[in-house]
């Protein structure tokens, strides 16, 4: 199954301890490894606390070897996905042909490969269930997109000047330095209807991801655009 969550441009930096809490609290999406990422300005792998922070929970299902843990990263790049892509030997030749060495078995390989090769052009390729963020820190651009029928879910906020995102909408409240009232417009829909209709949550001001769509901007313009 698999989880994440993230935040970027936190108004109060982010510590490891504090990131690892959040992380536990939801290692049941995936009890198979944990990992980490924190940046600033500038990426320093050894930080342990910063205003950009990411955690990841892993369901290893295609190549269960460490080396496909997540974060998934270089020195430029950053990707957090959760699902499957049922294609991505076919996109994986085609990325070979282009002259890309894969170091490891995964679609998660295939995938950061792909958005970095294609970008946002990429998603019209990916045949599958998914939901990720992925990342360029060396120009600080991001794209968090989730697959055509919403099998996978994420929740996102945009707080002040920073956004935080995740696959469960409990991550997003631990994440908010700020008290998150409940909807009561979500509380009507879900009286008549039975459930919370997209891109609406149970409370004010998280919304959930539409399936078929994604979100792209940059860390310094948290004005994002689908």
């Amino acid at each position: 199954m698999c989880g994440f969550g993230g935040i970027l441009n936190s108004s109060l930096k982010v510590s490891f301890d504090t990131l690892a809490q959040i992380a536990k609290s939801v290692s049941h999406r995936g009890p198979d490894s944990t990992g980490f990422a924190f940046f600033n300005e500038t990426f320093d792998a050894t930080q342990q606390d910063a205003s950009h922070a990411f955690f990841f929970n892993r369901l290893s299902i295609i190549d269960l070897d460490a080396r496909s843990n997540q974060p998934f990263q270089n020195e430029r790049y950053l990707l957090l996905f959760n699902g499957e892509i049922y294609n991505y030997l076919q996109i994986r030749d085609e990325l070979k042909k282009l002259g890309i060495l894969f170091k490891t078995s995964s679609d998660t390989e295939v995938l950061f490969y792909s958005l970095q090769v294609w970008g946002a052009d990429a998603l019209l390729k990916l045949n599958g269930m998914f939901a990720f963020f992925w990342m360029n820190k060396a120009d600080q651009s991001f794209l968090f997109a989730r697959d055509r029928t919403g099998i996978k879910p994420i929740y996102y906020r945009i707080e002040d000047k920073s956004l935080i995102f995740a696959s469960e909408l409990n991550t997003v409240v631990r994440l908010s330095n700020k008290k998150l009232k409940i909807s009561s417009n979500s509380i009507n829909d879900y009286l008549y209807l039975q459930y919370i209709p997209t891109p609406y949550s149970i409370l004010e001001d998280i919304s959930k991801l539409e399936p078929g769509h994604f979100i792209s901007g940059s860390i310094h313009d948290l004005n994002a655009k689908r």
